[in-house]
């Protein structure tokens, strides 16, 4: 059992990596709504659904490609 209790606790470890990622740039999606920052908003917005998306991955949770946070 420890290959699936490695794969669970792998599991666990990038989901709460992607929730304390998106838990950030929740406020920068607002803040640049607010400021009328259209393009930003989008950027962020594509972001934030990349990291939801993040557990369909291929490789999840072992080989995880993490979305870039946009510049």
């Amino acid at each position: 059992f420890e290959a699936e209790y490695a794969l669970i606790e792998a599991s666990e470890n990038v989901r709460r990596q992607r929730d304390t990622l998106i838990a950030e740039v929740d406020p920068l999606v607002e803040r640049a709504a607010d400021a009328g920052d259209a393009d930003r908003e989008v950027a962020l917005r594509r972001y934030r659904a990349a990291l939801r998306d993040v557990p369909q991955q291929v490789g999840f949770p072992l080989d995880v490609a993490w979305p870039q946070f946009p510049a």
